[in-house]
């Protein structure tokens, strides 16, 4: 059999008759009987009828292995090659044949075999007789291992309904969890949101719930769905928030928010009076804090008390200060210094309106504020960002609001100092935030 193969048809049906032939010596039978089902498989493919001939030694080696786990085995696995070729109704009697012989097996090593008939019977397109195969599999995890399979093969085949009714006969929560996930997804890339609805309540592990609601989240804002859709999962996945002590609706809101649906997620909260709001308001900010157009959107259409309100606005403008400035945030700090009634907040407002190049409007919040301390960070940010622009004038002007006599003159003094500093080319805008909480300290140590 040496030589290179020639590819002209009689020379390479002389060379399968050859291989076929040394396969036959092949010593370990099982090896023996998958080999020439293999090359039967490629003898159909090639067009060369003595693939019938390798078939039929495939299924004579079988009566060759003595060990009956190895004689299933080889069964199914020449099964899925009789499939392969064309020929089911084999492939079916074979598999068939394979699991009344797996009846007669005793102990641990029968739901191993029981395992891969099943399995044989998905590779061949026989969900059903997959599923009868695996009523007989004692061990819990295996069977459900298997119905998980089959429940994935419908998913694929695009036949949904019949594998949410699969669901119930799966026993761990983990593997239920899971296929049900994948399920919700079917249903959701065809737009059929009712039907998701009703997969939600089967999932029940926490990262299969989390991430459900966050692709029923990703997927209705990309389909622009009907508000009355919104309001649905809404209700639903309040519910199951409220009854798993879990708080998963603040998940689907930040999806729905990050899909820009910040108006409706507003709205929601809004709504929501019983709700923890509060964690939740602050949460769904932060997610969209590099997102100035959402945030915005979001936090105008807010309609919470001073009480919920002004933490949030604190959260937010404690983040907007941490990074870049960025004019982009200027109307949500504008709507957060119109609705605060947090004195400190409107210090955070008036400073980052300064740093982005707006103390006029900085000053028109800073005017609102009483409290000496305060109002002279809120002075001394607008201050600086007059000296930044080269206008000492203005720059004093603001430190002169403050008109507490220990504060006003601390304020004054600073200004002046970076007036000299800014005019020696030194970086003016540095520290005062922190030399005014030193100077809070020591005053308070010393006393009145």
């Amino acid at each position: 059999m040496g030589g290179t193969v020639n590819t002209s048809s009689p020379e390479r049906i002389k060379l399968h008759s050859q291989v076929i032939n040394v396969a036959q010596e092949i010593p370990d039978p099982y090896v023996r009987a998958v080999t020439l089902a293999r090359i039967g498989h490629r003898l159909y493919l090639a067009g060369d009828a003595n693939y019938g001939k390798a078939f039929s030694l495939a299924l004579s080696a079988i009566n060759d292995i003595d060990n009956p786990f190895m004689v299933l085995k080889a069964m199914v696995d020449i099964s899925k090659y009789f499939h392969l070729s064309g020929m089911e109704e084999k492939a079916k009697d074979l598999l068939r044949s394979a699991y009344e012989g797996s009846l007669l097996l005793k102990g641990p090593a029968r739901d191993v075999v029981l395992l891969d008939i099943a399995r044989g019977a998905l590779a061949i397109g026989m969900p059903d007789e997959a599923l009868l195969y695996s009523t007989d599999i004692q061990d819990i995890q295996r069977r459900d291992l298997i119905m998980a399979e089959v429940v994935q093969f419908y998913i694929k085949r695009g036949d949904l309904r019949r594998a949410s009714s699969l669901l119930d006969g799966v026993s761990s929560e983990e593997v239920k969890s899971r296929i049900s996930f994948e399920l919700l997804n079917a249903y959701l890339r065809r737009g059929e949101f009712a039907s998701a609805l009703r997969i939600l309540p089967k999932i029940e592990v926490y990262y299969w719930v989390d991430s459900s609601i966050e692709e029923i989240a990703k997927r209705i804002s990309e389909e622009d769905a009907f508000e009355d859709v919104y309001w649905k999962f809404v209700e639903a996945i309040t519910e199951l928030s409220m009854t798993s002590g879990k708080d998963y609706l603040t998940t689907f809101l930040i999806g729905l928010s990050r899909g820009g649906k910040a108006r409706f997620v507003a709205k929601v909260l809004n709504s929501l009076a019983d709700f923890p709001r509060a964690e939740a308001v602050k949460r769904i900010a932060m997610a969209l804090i590099s997102s100035p157009r959402n945030l915005e959107e979001f936090i105008r259409e807010l309609s919470l008390p001073p009480e919920e309100f002004d933490p949030l606005a604190r959260a937010v403008m404690d983040e907007l200060l941490k990074g870049p400035v960025s004019p982009a945030y200027r109307e949500v700090a504008l709507i957060i210094g119109r609705r605060t009634e947090d004195m400190a907040v409107l210090v955070k407002v008036s400073t980052y309106l300064s740093k982005i190049g707006y103390p006029e409007e900085a000053r028109t919040f800073a005017e609102q504020i009483i409290d000496p301390y305060l109002r002279s960070l809120a002075f001394g940010a607008i201050a600086l960002a007059h000296l930044k622009r080269g206008d000492i004038d203005s720059a004093i002007e603001a430190a002169a609001e403050v008109r507490d006599r220990d504060w006003g003159s601390w304020l004054m003094g600073e200004i002046l100092v970076k007036v000299v500093e800014s005019s020696i080319g030194e970086n003016a805008e540095e520290e005062l935030s922190e030399r005014a909480r030193k100077h809070k300290k020591w005053r308070e140590d010393i006393g009145p």
